[in-house]
């Protein structure tokens, strides 16, 4: 019985010191910067359905303003009874706390011109955790000591 327990004892701390070695070679992934959009899109005053081509352009006024990253098109996006969903990704500094608003485009899928949709839509605090998640804004830099963390 002795053997057993102690077979026991060396197969779990086996396992346990596997776990550690694991857990410490197994690489971190940073949070992606792309995020979801949902809307509702009309035509005529009813829910659209069919397939539209979306443009996003981030910019930073609610009406005029400046671009303030390359637009984002999604192709080909179905729209059912009104419903839409879209990733959208500005990059990883486009957030810095501005605030920023999201103008609309759509085109039917294969039209030439984009139609902007009014108004534009405020950016809310889900983008902006992406700049929460970095220090920049607390102007925290290398290792960061106990006495500064509250």
């Amino acid at each position: 019985m002795v053997g057993l327990t102690t077979f026991k004892q060396r197969l779990h701390t086996l396992g346990i010191c596997g776990s550690i070695i694991l857990i410490a070679i197994l690489p971190a992934h940073a949070q992606d910067s792309a995020f979801k959009y949902q809307g509702c899109l009309n035509e005529g005053g009813t829910p659209a359905s069919g397939v539209y081509d979306l443009r996003f352009a981030l910019v930073d006024a609610a009406e005029g303003g400046q671009l303030v990253r390359p637009a984002v098109t999604n192709a080909g996006v179905p729209v059912y009874n009104g419903r839409f969903n879209a990733t959208l990704d500005f990059g990883p500094d486009a957030f810095d706390g501005s605030n920023y608003w999201i103008e609309i485009g759509v085109r039917t899928n294969g039209a030439e011109d984009f139609v902007a949709l009014t108004p534009r839509q405020p950016v809310t605090p889900t983008p902006y955790a992406l700049y929460a998640h970095s220090t920049r804004s607390a102007g925290l830099t290398g290792i960061i000591s106990d006495d500064r963390l509250s």
